[in-house]
């Protein structure tokens, strides 16, 4: 149904936005990733892993690799590139039907062959799977994190921000629990709905009695991440460290405050000493903490409450 609906996207595109005339000369040849500000993006994650998959279909097409954000995108103010120069200007885009190509990231199956060597491949289409995951491959982490960290790194703004907090790289742990609509009802589009009141306050409790074994366990602050501004605020009460703002999904607010905020939180995730996912039958399994992690080149451990408060 996605590669049907994908042909369909594509023939619409090369309807709109192409021409069988239009400068070919002295155009960025390669791979170009495409943020199209029509269309609903998925969550910070899922846009990175998808980036960060189509970089390595270019590496292995031994092709160069653009990124070209939507306008007005506050995320280039927070991660610029680091080894590898993505940025591409919408009047380097060529619109000559003849000069590229359109492709798709499935974020699995075989590495695509983009074989025109001479002109641009655009990529609107992707999913926020990890590709080489997906096939398998025994060190995809260290491929991930080494791509990663190849594309982007902090901007002064980003670390800017980062400096600012009392917690020092390596001497705290970081805990994440994200809820989606289990205390609050975040994502409309998620099937799940929030507990009754006497689940969610136990819900709490034992998240919150888990973030302190764990420090415990590893003798270090822990330092919580989560998607529910009301658990932040509870763990505030309760004298558990958090970090000030609010939190939203980028996918429904994508304002400068939530895209700043995600990415504090995904670079404090991976300058910490340890991470840990809370895991149980209302938490949802995220992707933030296990690539915040990566990109720290460290690993995610996803610990079951139960286990861990009757352990």
């Amino acid at each position: 149904m996605r590669n049907f609906k994908w042909t369909v996207h594509n023939a619409l595109y090369l309807l709109k936005y192409y021409r069988p005339w239009g400068r070919e000369e002295d155009l960025p040849h390669g791979l170009v990733f495409i943020f199209d500000p029509h269309r609903n993006h998925p969550g910070l994650l899922d846009r990175l892993k998808g980036v960060v998959g189509s970089y390595g279909i270019a590496i292995e097409n031994n092709l160069d690799f653009k990124i070209l954000f939507e306008p007005g995108s506050s995320i280039p103010n927070y991660i610029e590139p680091n080894k590898i120069n993505w940025k591409i200007s919408p009047s380097e885009i060529s619109h000559n039907i003849f000069h590229i190509r359109l492709t798709n990231y499935y974020g699995k199956g075989d590495v695509q062959q983009l074989k025109n060597k001479t002109g641009q491949y655009h990529l609107y289409n992707y999913v926020g799977h990890d590709l080489r995951m997906s096939n398998g491959v025994k060190n995809n982490h260290e491929l991930w994190t080494r791509d990663y960290n190849a594309l982007f790194r902090p901007t002064k703004m980003l670390n800017s921000c980062l400096e600012e907090f009392p917690h020092k790289p390596n001497q705290y742990i970081a805990v994440h629990v994200r809820f989606v609509n289990a205390l609050e009802l975040q994502e409309t589009r998620y099937s799940q709905r929030p507990l009754c009141e006497n689940e969610r306050l136990q819900l709490m409790d034992d998240c919150i009695r888990s973030i302190m074994i764990l420090a415990e366990q590893e003798k270090s602050p822990a330092l919580v991440f989560s998607d529910s501004n009301i658990f932040l605020e509870e763990c505030r009460k309760r004298g558990v460290n958090t970090l000030e703002g609010n939190v939203g999904h980028i996918s429904y607010h994508s304002s400068e405050d939530v895209v700043r905020k995600a990415l504090v939180d995904l670079y404090m995730i991976s300058r910490a000493k340890a991470v840990y996912q809370l895991n149980c039958e209302h938490l949802y399994k995220s992707a933030f903490s296990y690539y915040g992690a990566l990109i720290g080149g460290k690993e995610c451990k996803r610990v079951e409450i139960n286990k861990l408060i009757n352990g």
